[in-house]
């Protein structure tokens, strides 16, 4: 028998949340947590498709800037426009993975927290990301930043506007971002994430 990797818990179950589910796919949900680590840095990351892990986590989150990106299934054919599975929220104490295609319903508690202008929402890309998240699951953000545009503004360097995220992590860090194509082209709509689906999303 195939054994659950991830530890599912119902936190939601009679709980008056407001509001349907987002998709009409059955699902209990599922919340797992780990610890990333990359250039010595250990970061734990809540990935949940469940609306009480979400909320939770936007309770314990304190500061104002927050990295932000999606990930969907990559688009194969021509006219092809997956939906955005994943939204990755990163505070500086610990990350978030919502697996929106799998999520029980939306919680206001993330509705407010992307829409709260005091908020700042660091992406590569963001505006594009932004506007996908709202076209495919209505969600709408506040705050967005350009990374590419901020870090050529405060370093006074041209090169770097509408740079890349590896450029960005070489130039502006002096670290090194490894992205492999087979995870970054892989199923992101998978139920289950594998660790290195789980190492790149964050």
């Amino acid at each position: 028998e195939h054994e659950n990797p991830y530890h599912s818990y119902n936190e939601m179950n009679g709980c008056p949340m407001g509001g349907p589910p987002l998709y009409g796919m059955p699902s209990t949900g599922n919340t797992s947590r780990h610890v990333v680590t990359w250039c010595g840095h250990t970061m734990p990351v809540t990935i949940t498709s469940q609306a009480a892990a979400v909320i939770e986590w936007v309770h314990r989150q304190t500061g104002g800037l927050f990295g932000f990106d999606l990930e969907w299934k990559p688009n194969f054919s021509p006219g092809q426009d997956n939906k955005a599975a994943l939204l990755q929220l990163c505070g500086p104490e610990d990350c978030l993975i919502v697996q929106l295609l799998y999520a029980d319903m939306i919680p206001r508690a993330l509705v407010d927290f992307l829409l709260d202008a005091g908020k700042s929402l660091g992406g590569v890309g963001i505006r594009q990301d932004v506007s996908k998240l709202e076209r495919d699951h209505g969600l709408a953000c506040q705050g967005q930043v350009e990374l590419g545009a901020l870090a050529s503004e405060k370093l006074e360097r041209q090169d770097l506007h509408g740079g890349g995220l590896k450029k960005l992590v070489d130039q502006v860090l002096g670290k090194t971002l490894v992205k492999v194509k087979k995870i970054t082209m892989s199923n992101w709509e998978k139920e289950y994430l594998d660790q290195k689906q789980i190492e790149n999303a964050c």
